[in-house]
């Protein structure tokens, strides 16, 4: 019998790794071959953002009413459909024709994802309850946090190999082996009682994520002043209002607010918010200054990401060892002190314009964000009582997912703030400057028509006006995990978590501070 158990649960674990890991790398996968996809299909500037920006938006719209979906109607139902609509999306992505239907293809991998990705957590949490949690944790976590670093990468294996069509295509078998294992391990959840979806809130906050998820997208096109980022983003935090005020009102709410009352689980959303939010942006970045600064392939930059993923696949494990046994106050906040220095040390070292300084800076933002994804999402999924852990794990889901779109922007955004300051200072002439912005953005013919003393010149002051403006971003932004670091050291418990059993009692289930 516990041969058979043993067997089933590694089952479910290898069926929510691969789906898991098949999400997050296509999270980073395809800004690698934007490119090539903006070439082939003539895409504008703005759409070919879109590419991107269209799986992260219904992404982070739709993945809390995925998590509760699974809860009343089945987590395996809902996944498998999620499962389903994700693959059919990507056999349409890889075969667009154009860039409108890729958009909209990618919009659909999106909502794919959403419903998959909070049922992933759900499901290996109702597998492993018990002693046992954290190290499934631990290996959930490993990768979904090296998905974001191989993306790149397998990416660039890939466009050395075949074409970008491929990065959708691979989606395919994945699926097929994720489908057999959850049809055959994974029972059967539906519950014949189930209570009505609460339609008003789940309108309600998709509005509310809607707004606020454009806004933050499309600020760095329409800059954070003006007045359509100001006004989506004010109906976003208007929406959040609505939302509440309609939750609290719902016989069966799509979140129960209160579960989000206690100082420890909001701290341990801010947590994730805040991690997600530093890893996401750093990636992004450091892909960009590897390949426009220090002139590397987006093949040879996939691998110098190595060194943020391979300590997350090392320590990930561990840390879900050491989740079963160590108080989350001691383990998060250790895994974010490391992650704030780690981001610290590597915008220090950025000034050097060479990549080995910044290596001890990647190891330890590896590590760090390892073992503080790790260890808070086992200690919110074990702090949920069965019947609500796809609804926590969606609003834990969507606090991360902001994160990471938040980091894009926002340090994006700063980073191209701090250039333009430096370019200024520099006192370039309207040419000079023309040509330092183009490269700046990556163009390859800037200085095509230039002489050679005056393209070294131009070239110079790009390397020069990005490597202290990333130095600096870089640096600024640290402080939003040293934020993190304080909110878990002074919120989080001091117990170690143990999975909540399934009492209607929710407040029994929230961690203690």
């Amino acid at each position: 019998m516990a041969a058979s158990t043993d067997s089933r649960q590694r089952s479910v674990l290898v069926a929510m790794v691969l789906a898991l890991g098949m999400l997050t790398i296509d999270a980073t996968i395809v800004r690698v071959a934007l490119p090539a996809i903006q070439r082939e299909l003539d895409l504008s500037d703005v759409a070919e953002q879109w590419v991107i920006n269209a799986y992260l938006l219904t992404l982070g719209v739709f993945v809390v009413a995925g998590g509760r979906l699974g809860d009343l109607l089945g987590r395996r139902r809902i996944f498998l459909m999620g499962l389903g609509l994700f693959t059919l999306c990507s056999v349409l992505s890889g075969l667009a024709p154009s860039g409108e239907l890729l958009i909209a293809a990618r919009a659909g991998q999106g909502i794919g994802a959403a419903v998959m990705m909070p049922g992933c957590t759900a499901i290996v949490t109702d597998a492993y309850a018990g002693p046992h949690l954290g190290r499934a944790m631990g290996i959930m976590a490993g990768t979904a946090a090296a998905g974001l670093s191989i993306g790149p990468l397998l990416g660039g294996v890939i466009l050395e190999v075949v074409d970008w069509r491929w990065i959708f295509f691979v989606n395919v078998p994945i699926a097929v082996v994720a489908t057999v294992l959850t049809l055959r391990a994974v029972p059967d959840s539906r519950r014949p009682d189930a209570p009505p979806i609460d339609y008003p809130g789940l309108a309600t906050l998709g509005a509310a994520l809607t707004a606020l998820t454009l806004g933050v997208m499309q600020a760095q096109t329409w800059g954070w002043t003006s007045p359509a980022t100001l006004g989506l983003i004010a109906a976003g935090v208007a929406g959040f209002a609505v939302f509440v005020a309609v939750e609290t009102r719902a016989p069966v709410p799509l979140i129960d607010v209160r579960l989000l009352r206690g100082r420890a689980m909001a701290a341990g959303n801010f947590i994730g918010f805040s991690a997600q939010f530093v890893v996401t942006g750093l990636v992004v970045l450091l892909a960009i200054y590897l390949q426009n600064v220090l002139d590397y392939s987006p093949l040879a930059t996939g691998a110098l990401l190595l060194p943020l993923t391979l300590p997350v696949l090392v320590m990930a494990p561990i840390a879900g060892r050491l989740a079963d046994r160590i108080a989350p106050r001691t383990l998060v906040g250790v895994g974010m002190t490391v992650l704030a220095l780690g981001t610290f040390a590597i915008g220090t070292a950025v000034r050097a314009d060479a990549y080995l300084p910044m290596l001890p800076g990647l190891i330890a933002v590896g590590g760090g964000f390892a073992v503080v994804l790790t260890s808070m999402t086992t200690t919110i999924m074990a702090a949920a009582r069965g019947a609500d852990r796809g609804m926590v794990s969606g609003v834990y889901t969507t606090a991360r997912d902001i994160g990471a779109s938040l980091g894009v922007a926002v340090m994006g955004s700063l980073l191209s703030t701090l250039e333009a300051a430096r370019l200024a200072d520099d006192r370039l002439d309207r040419v000079d400057d023309e040509r330092v912005h183009a490269l700046l953005a990556g163009a390859d013919t800037a200085l095509k028509d230039v002489p050679a003393a005056q393209a070294a010149a131009a070239q110079r002051l790009a390397n020069d006006a990005f490597d202290a403006a990333f130095a600096s971003t870089i640096q600024i932004t640290a402080a939003v995990t040293a934020l993190g670091a304080i909110a878990a050291w002074v919120f989080l418990t001091r117990e170690r978590p143990t999975a909540a059993p399934a009492s209607p009692d929710h407040a029994a289930h929230l961690p203690r501070a």
